[in-house]
C-alpha cells in the first residue's frame, strides 16, 4: 500500500476519502496536516498516521522541533529559497491579524518550518503528496514546495467554482488530469446551470454592475454590520463556539471584539486613502487596459498567481510591456474592503501610494465607475486569476492572466508569459461567447468531478452542497480521481523516470 502526506481543509468529505483509500489498500496516510476539525477523527482513523497539530504548527513552529533532527538540508542552497520564503512570509499575514510578527519573527517561523518539513520527507518517506487545496496557510505550502524538490510527487484539487466541481492536477501549474469515472447526467446538469446562468448574467448586462452571489452576501454581511459587542457576540458565535468547547493556547476568544474594532478601524483608513488617490471621472474613451486587483489574502495569489504572486509585480510587468499609448486603469476588489473578510490583512495604505506613482497608471473610484464597464471600454483585461478576466473573454474582448486559473487556456485569454507582442495582442481577432461556452463545457466534462473544497463554499450552490445524490457523487469522484486517475499518473511519471 502506497503511503502519502495529506493536507486538507475541515469537510467530513476529505476524512472519508482517507478512510476509502485505506479500505480498498490504494494508499494510507502516513502525515495528517489540516484542518484542526479532522485532527481527533483522524489520529481514530489512522493510528499509525503522524497528525500534526496544525495550530501548533501555525503559531509556534519551533515547538514542534523538539524531537526531531533533520539532515540533507540542500533546499537551502536551492534556487528556489527566495520565491518559496517571499511567497510563505506573505501567507504568515493569516495567523498575524495583530500585525506583530516583524521580519525576524516570520524568517524563524520560515525556518522552523522548513526543517520540521524535510525531517518529515527523510523519515516517513511518502510516495506522494495530495492537498485538497492550494496550499496557502504557510506550513503546508512549505510541505508541499519541498516535496517537490525532494522528489516527492505533489497533487492537489483545483476548484470549478461556478460548478461545484473539481479537478485534479500536478504541482500547481504541471499536468491537469483528466478524470476518467462514472457521471451523473443529473448531477451535472445541475452542476452545469450555474455556469450557464453566470455566463447569461454576465453577457446580458455588460455595462449594468453585478456581483457574484458570494460576493453579494458579504457585501450584504458588511452593510448589516454594527459595532456593539452583543452584536458582535450574536454573529460570531458558530465560529468561536468550536474554540470555547476546545480552548486553544493559540487562540483569545475573548479577545475577539477589540480585534474587530481595530479592523474597522484600519478599514476605514484604507477607505478614505484609496478615495483620496482616485481619479474621479475616468475617461473611459482613451485606449486602456483594465488591471483588477484581487482579493487578498488569498491562495487565488498566493500560490496560484505562480511567478506573479505580488500583485505590484505583475503590475509594473505589464506597465513595462504596455505601449505608452494606453493606460492602466487600477479598480480595487470590493471584498478587500469589507469587514467581514480578512481584506485588512492583505493591504497597506501604501499600497495606492506605489500604484498611482506609477506613470500611466491611474486607480478608478469603485463607486463611480463598475468593474463590468471598464471590462467593456477596455482594450484587455488584465488579472492575476481573477473571473474578470472570463468575463471579459465572454463578451468577447482580450483578456490576461498571470498564473494558474481553472479556465487557463480559454479563448480570448492568454498567458501574461506567452504574450510576445502587446500590438498583436490588441489587434487580435476574438471568439464568441458561445466558443467559450464551449470550450468550459469541454473543460467540464474532461477534467472535473462533484466536489467544493471547504466548508465555506456550501453556500454558492443553493440546493446543490445538501443533495444527497450530489453527496455521493463527490465522495465517489473523489476515490476515483485518487484511487485511479492519480495512481495511474504516478506510476506512468514514476515508468518515465526510471
Amino acid at each position: 500500500m502506497l503511503k502519502y502526506f495529506f493536507s486538507m481543509p475541515g469537510r467530513q468529505l476529505w476524512l472519508d476519502l482517507a478512510i476509502g483509500l485505506s479500505q480498498t489498500s490504494v494508499a494510507r496516510p502516513c502525515l495528517w496536516i489540516g484542518d484542526p476539525r479532522l485532527e481527533s477523527g483522524a489520529q481514530n482513523a489512522f493510528p499509525d498516521c503522524e497528525v500534526a497539530d496544525f495550530d501548533g504548527l501555525r503559531y509556534a513552529p519551533h515547538l514542534q522541533l523538539a524531537a526531531s533532527s533533520a539532515e540533507n538540508l540542500s533546499f537551502f542552497e536551492s534556487p528556489d529559497l527566495h520565491r518559496i520564503k517571499d511567497n510563505a512570509l506573505k501567507m504568515m499575514d493569516r495567523v498575524d491579524p495583530d500585525k506583530t510578527w516583524s521580519r525576524v519573527d516570520r524568517e524563524a517561523a520560515f525556518h522552523a518550518a522548513a526543517l520540521w518539513a524535510i525531517e518529515k520527507i527523510n523519515r516517513l518517506r511518502p510516495d506522494f503528496f495530495l492537498t485538497i487545496e492550494s496550499p496557502h496557510a504557510y506550513t503546508s505550502y512549505i510541505l508541499f514546495e519541498l516535496c517537490r524538490i525532494y522528489g516527492v510527487p505533489a497533487y492537489s484539487f483545483g476548484w470549478f467554482p461556478l460548478s461545484g466541481g473539481l479537478y485534479l492536477r500536478q504541482g500547481l501549474n504541471d499536468a491537469i488530469i483528466p478524470y476518467t469515472g462514472p457521471r451523473d447526467e443529473t448531477v451535472d446538469a445541475r452542476m452545469w446551470s450555474f455556469v450557464t446562468q453566470y455566463a447569461n448574467t454576465v453577457t446580458a448586462q455588460t455595462t449594468k454592475a453585478w456581483e457574484p452571489s458570494y460576493m453579494q452576501a458579504q457585501k450584504a454581511k458588511d452593510a448589516s454590520a454594527d459595532a456593539r459587542f452583543l452584536s458582535y457576540a450574536r454573529k460570531h458565535t458558530r465560529g468561536k463556539l468550536r474554540r470555547l468547547l476546545k480552548p486553544s493556547k493559540y487562540f483569545s476568544v475573548t479577545e475577539g471584539y477589540r480585534k474587530e474594532q481595530a479592523k474597522r478601524a484600519f478599514l476605514s483608513g484604507l477607505r478614505g486613502t484609496l478615495s483620496d488617490l482616485t481619479t474621479k471621472g475616468l475617461d473611459l474613451e482613451r485606449p486602456f487596459v483594465y488591471f483588477a486587483l484581487q482579493y487578498e489574502p488569498e491562495r487565488t495569489t498566493n500560490p496560484d498567481g505562480l511567478n506573479y504572486t505580488d500583485q505590484i509585480r505583475a503590475l509594473a510587468a505589464l506597465r513595462d510591456k504596455l505601449p505608452q499609448s494606453h493606460l492602466i486603469y487600477v479598480r480595487e476588489h470590493p471584498s478587500q474592503l469589507y469587514s467581514s473578510n480578512r481584506g485588512h490583512l492583505g493591504r497597506s495604505q501604501t499600497i495606492y501610494h506605489v500604484i498611482r506613482s506609477m506613470r500611466g497608471v491611474e486607480l478608478a473610484d469603485n463607486e463611480e465607475v463598475s468593474s463590468a464597464s471598464l471590462i467593456r471600454n477596455a482594450a484587455i483585461t488584465a488579472t492575476i486569476t481573477g473571473t474578470a478576466a472570463l468575463e471579459a473573454a465572454l463578451i468577447g474582448k482580450n483578456a490576461l492572466i498571470f498564473g494558474h486559473s481553472w479556465f487557463s487556456g480559454c479563448p480570448n485569454i492568454a498567458d501574461f508569459s506567452n504574450v510576445a507582442s502587446f500590438e498583436d495582442l490588441l489587434q487580435q481577432d476574438t471568439a464568441d461567447a458561445d466558443t467559450v461556452m464551449a470550450y468550459l463545457k469541454q473543460r467540464f466534462v474532461d477534467f472535473t468531478f462533484p466536489g467544493y473544497q471547504n466548508p465555506s463554499q456550501t453556500g454558492l450552490y443553493p440546493g446543490l452542497a445538501d443533495d444527497e445524490t450530489y453527496q455521493r457523487a463527490e465522495l465517489d469522484g473523489a476515490l476515483h480521481s485518487v484511487s485511479t486517475d492519480l495512481i495511474a499518473h504516478l506510476k506512468q511519471r514514476t515508468a518515465i523516470s526510471s
